[in-house]
C-alpha cells in the first residue's frame, strides 16, 4: 500500500506553505525556460552576429574577442549593412589584419556606392576585393594579411559581379583561408576569380554558392583543390579552364550550360559523371586526364573538335585524352567525331566502352584511339531503325585512320589493332 506520508496533498498545507510552493514551481519553471538546452543542437548554441555600425566598432569587437584564433575553429561572425566604399571595405581588411581573427562576415545588406573603381562594392554592382593583383607573389599576402583572416563570406545582395582578373590571379587571390563564398544576385564571375596562381590563391575552398550566375570566366576556380561540389542551375556559359586542376571535385550540377570552353574540368581526378543536358559546344580537352570519369552524357552535342598537334606535329590530345575509366558515354546527335578524342583511353582490366550514337554514322577523324596500348572493347549503339552509314569501311578506320563518310581521311595512319568495335541496335 502506498505510504500517505509520501503525498504531496495541496490540501493539507497551510495558506503559507502553499504559497512558497508555487513561488519554488515558477522559479523551477523559469530555471528550464532559461536554463535547459531544448534544441536538437545538442547544446551547440548559436553564434552571436555582431553588428557594428561603423569601423571604430568592428575594430573594438575584434579586439574583445575570444574566439576566432583558428580558421578551424569557433569564428567571429559580423553582419554589416554599412556602404561598402573603398575605405570601409579596405578598412575591414586591415582591421581583420591588425586584430588577427578569423571571422565569418555578411555583407548581404551592404550598399553601393558612387565610386567606380578601387575596392569595395562600385556603383555598377562589380564586387572588388581589395588589392588588385597584378604580378604580385605570395609575399604579397603578407602585406595584406587581413585577407587571410576570412574564412566565410557572403558578397552585398546589391553586387552582381566579380571582376576579371588578371594571369597571376583574380578577385579573391590570397584569400588563402577562405572556405565558403556565396552571391545572391551575382550573374558574372569574372577571369581567375578564385584562381591558385601555384603558391597562393583559394585552396581551402570548399562551397561556392551563386544561385544566378550565367556566365563563368577562363579559370575562374582552377586550381581549387578542395571544391568538392558545383552547382550552378543557371550557368551558361563556360570559360576556358574553369574547374581544372579541381582535384577533388566530385559533384557537377550545370543543368543549362549551353558553352564550354576548352579544358573546363582538366585534371578533375575524382569526377566519375557528368550530365550537361543542354550543351551543345564543348573545347578541345574539356575532359582531359579525368582518369576517374565513367559516364558522360551530352545529348545534344553534334560536334567534338579533333586534338590539336604542336609546331613539330606532337599530337596534343582530344576531349576524352586519360579518360582511363571511361565506360559510358551518350552522344545521340554526334555527326562530327573528332580524331585523338580518346587518346590513352586505355585500361588495364580492358573496360569496354559503350558509345551511344544516332541513326547516321557520325565522321570520324583520325587516330580517334591514338597511344590506346592495351586491348580496348568498343560497342557503338545506334537506333534499331533507320541507321545508316555504319559501314564495314566506316568501323574499319573508326580504329584510327579516320572516315569522312565517303572515303578515309589519312591514308598514311595506322588504325589501331587493341581496339575491338562492335555495331549494335539499341
Amino acid at each position: 500500500m502506498e505510504n500517505p506520508s509520501r503525498k504531496w496533498k495541496c490540501s493539507h498545507l497551510s495558506s503559507r506553505e502553499a504559497g512558497r510552493g508555487v513561488v519554488a514551481c515558477l522559479l523551477l519553471l523559469l530555471f528550464c525556460i532559461t536554463g535547459c538546452d531544448t534544441s536538437s543542437g545538442g547544446g551547440v548554441s548559436e553564434p552571436t552576429i555582431h553588428e557594428p555600425s561603423d569601423l571604430a566598432a568592428f575594430s573594438k569587437v575584434l579586439k574583445d574577442a575570444t574566439a576566432g584564433i583558428s580558421a578551424d575553429g569557433e569564428l567571429v561572425h559580423f553582419k554589416l549593412s554599412w556602404q561598402l566604399s573603398p575605405v570601409n571595405w579596405n578598412g575591414i581588411i586591415n582591421a581583420l589584419g591588425t586584430e588577427g581573427r578569423y571571422v565569418s562576415l555578411d555583407l548581404s545588406a551592404c550598399t553601393k556606392g558612387t565610386h567606380t573603381e578601387g575596392t569595395g562594392l562600385r556603383s555598377d554592382g562589380t564586387f572588388a576585393p581589395n588589392g588588385a593583383p597584378g604580378n604580385k607573389t605570395l609575399a604579397d599576402a603578407e602585406r595584406s594579411p587581413g585577407k587571410l583572416m576570412i574564412v566565410e563570406l557572403v558578397l552585398p545582395d546589391q553586387a552582381t559581379k566579380i571582376p576579371e582578373g588578371e594571369s597571376k590571379g583574380g578577385a579573391f587571390l590570397y584569400f588563402l583561408s577562405l572556405t565558403k563564398i556565396s552571391g545572391k544576385n551575382i550573374t558574372e564571375i569574372g577571369n581567375n576569380a578564385f584562381y591558385m596562381d601555384p603558391g597562393g590563391a583559394t585552396p581551402n575552398l570548399t562551397e561556392a554558392n551563386f544561385p544566378k550566375v550565367t556566365k563563368l570566366g577562363n579559370s575562374a576556380f582552377s586550381y581549387c583543390y578542395e571544391l568538392t561540389e558545383v552547382s550552378f542551375p543557371e550557368l551558361t556559359t563556360i570559360g576556358n579552364s574553369a574547374f581544372s586542376s579541381c582535384h577533388t571535385l566530385k559533384s557537377v550540377s550545370l543543368p543549362k550550360a549551353q558553352t564550354l570552353g576548352n579544358s573546363v574540368f582538366g585534371s578533375c581526378f575524382k569526377l566519375t559523371s557528368i550530365a550537361l543536358p543542354e550543351a551543345t559546344t564543348i573545347g578541345n580537352t574539356v575532359f582531359q586526364l579525368c582518369e576517374n570519369l565513367a559516364s558522360v552524357d551530352l545529348p545534344k552535342i553534334t560536334t567534338i573538335n579533333p586534338g590539336t598537334y604542336n609546331a613539330t606535329g606532337v599530337p596534343g590530345g582530344g576531349v576524352f585524352t586519360g579518360c582511363s575509366s571511361l565506360v559510358t558515354l551518350n552522344i545521340p546527335r554526334i555527326t562530327d567525331l573528332g580524331g585523338q578524342a580518346f587518346t590513352l583511353c586505355e585500361n588495364s582490366a580492358a573496360l569496354t566502352l559503350f558509345i551511344t550514337m544516332g541513326a547516321t554514322a557520325p565522321k570520324v577523324g583520325e587516330n580517334l584511339f591514338l597511344n590506346v596500348n592495351s586491348p580496348r572493347p568498343v560497342i557503338v549503339k545506334r537506333p534499331a531503325s533507320g541507321a545508316s552509314g555504319y559501314t564495314d569501311d566506316w568501323q574499319t578506320n573508326f580504329k584510327g585512320k579516320g572516315w569522312d563518310g565517303t572515303a578515309v581521311i589519312a591514308d598514311n595512319t595506322v588504325n589501331n589493332s587493341n581496339i575491338t568495335l562492335s555495331v549494335i541496335n539499341l
